[in-house]
């Protein structure tokens, strides 16, 4: 079955189960888009991965990026408070890896027209958590929007397989453990016939799909 949509993985804070993770899209030749919090060991009381792994990551194939130093709100944040978060991210990640980030996600999903303008000094382009429509969508490099996949979700499903929708969608993940992540990759292979990209990757080559 021929390819009909892209998929970019993407997966929120850094967590250390995400190090394995990447390890098992490995075996299936699949890269993701990691978004990292640079400044902390913790979130949500879950340890983060430890940042010499990034490094391995990287050359794995997989893309890291940015999801600021401390995880904050940026909107309820002044102006110094917010460049900082993100210089600091990106210089942080950029040393570690030894090549360029590129990405963002925004810390709870939330942003403005200031924050979108600050993160364009930064970087390449910006993801929410807000849901992608399959019948009116217009593509926003800093404001690219994501898909909720269910196996509920029959009629986006149906639309998706049969064309009618964007060619191109992105899926966030914050903790799945390793048997989930099997089965979701499966449930979008099957009814999908997807091909797995980076988001890096889906944002430089195919924003006309979008």
């Amino acid at each position: 079955m021929k390819c009909r949509i892209r998929i970019a993985l993407t997966f929120d804070d850094g967590y250390y189960a995400h190090f394995y993770l990447a390890k098992l899209l490995n075996k299936f030749g699949i890269k993701a888009t990691f978004f990292i919090i640079t400044g902390l060991k913790k979130q949500q009381n879950i340890p983060l991965i430890p940042l010499p792994l990034l490094k391995q990551m990287s050359e794995e194939g997989h893309e890291i990026a940015s999801h600021t130093h401390l995880h904050n709100d940026l909107t309820s944040c002044d102006l110094s408070t917010i460049e900082n978060e993100l210089k600091t991210s990106k210089e942080f990640l950029e040393k570690v890896i030894g090549s360029k980030v590129s990405g963002f996600a925004y810390p709870y999903g939330k942003y403005n027209n200031l924050v979108k303008k600050l993160v364009a000094k930064y970087y390449e382009y910006a993801r929410t958590i807000d849901e992608m429509k399959i019948d009116n969508y217009e593509f926003d490099r800093y404001e690219i929007k994501v898909f909720h996949l269910s196996p509920n979700d029959i009629l986006k499903i149906l639309k998706m397989a049969l064309g009618i929708s964007p060619k191109n969608i992105v899926i966030v993940i914050h903790y799945m453990r390793p048997t989930s992540l099997l089965l979701y990759l499966a449930f979008l292979k099957l009814f999908l016939f997807g091909k797995f990209v980076t988001l890096k990757e889906m944002v430089n080559n195919s924003l006309r799909n979008f």
